[in-house]
């Protein structure tokens, strides 16, 4: 089972016995469902007993069958030192990466026809074809560096968008590398660099599908959303959409022409 965990700090009345308690509620999505796992805290508790506290939390999830853990990144490491696997919002930014490169180039106000998209990866996998596939339709020029696999994929290219091999644009078009990095790897970062996790582009979130967000728990980032639910099968790729929500910025949303399957 898959869950999402988050403390949340409460005021403790004065002459109460505060008991450690968890407020759970399972959550349908679609055929399949989800945990959510609220720990009240009392205010004012010292660090290392909210510490305990989380610990005997991620106890009792795991005796329910929880496996893997969606919570903010103050508690990611706890959840892997209680050998559970954590979500992490780099999922979504992989998987979506074709989306999320549309919007950062809608954002600079750049023009798919004008665009010049170059991908970076170790290796083609499953996610880095994905992205080249929904770009290759969509921007003028297309360029791959890719350590394991770049000839097959530019060989697929050729054949589905006639795309030949090429490493740089004419100097008039703007260039935007989207790169996908190796756990761990922090990357570069700069105006041109559509780094997919950690990092990302700057207001740029992804979304869950439409009939999945009523389900999101309050305190949920969308993004952690997605990926939580890509992770446990509950939607594919392309059922996410990217959005934006810098204060002041244009929003527009890339939503993927996938079936809805809920």
């Amino acid at each position: 089972m898959i869950a999402y965990f988050e403390t949340v700090e409460e005021e403790k009345k004065r002459g109460l016995f505060w008991k450690k308690h968890l407020e759970t509620e399972l959550r349908p999505v679609g055929r399949a469902s989800f945990l959510t796992v609220r720990l009240p805290v009392p205010s004012g508790t010292g660090e290392h007993k909210v510490e305990k506290r989380v610990e005997w939390a991620m106890e009792q999830m795991k005796k329910r069958g929880v496996h893997r853990l969606a919570t903010g990144e103050k508690w990611r490491n706890k959840a892997l030192e209680m050998r559970m696997l954590a979500v992490e919002e780099g999922t979504a930014w992989r998987q979506g990466a074709g989306l999320g490169a549309l919007w950062a180039l809608h954002s600079r106000g750049i023009p798919l026809e004008q665009a010049f998209c170059r991908l970076e990866a170790a290796r083609c996998d499953r996610d880095v074809v994905r992205c080249a596939r929904i770009l290759g339709g969509k921007v003028r020029y297309l360029s791959v560096s890719v350590k394991e696999g770049q000839q097959e994929l530019e060989e697929a290219l050729y054949e589905q968008f006639g795309i030949a091999p090429q490493q740089s644009a004419p100097p008039e078009y703007p260039c935007l590398r989207i790169c996908f990095p190796q756990p761990g790897e922090k990357g570069e970062t700069g105006e041109d660099l559509l780094m997919l996790a950690p990092g990302g582009w700057p207001g740029l979130r992804f979304v869950s599908p439409q009939w999945a967000r009523e389900q999101k728990p309050s305190g949920m980032g969308d993004t952690l959303y997605a990926a939580m639910l890509l992770e446990s099968g509950l939607c594919r790729p392309e059922d996410l959409g990217a959005e934006g929500s810098q204060e002041g910025e244009t929003q527009a949303s890339f939503p993927h022409s996938g079936e809805n399957h809920a």
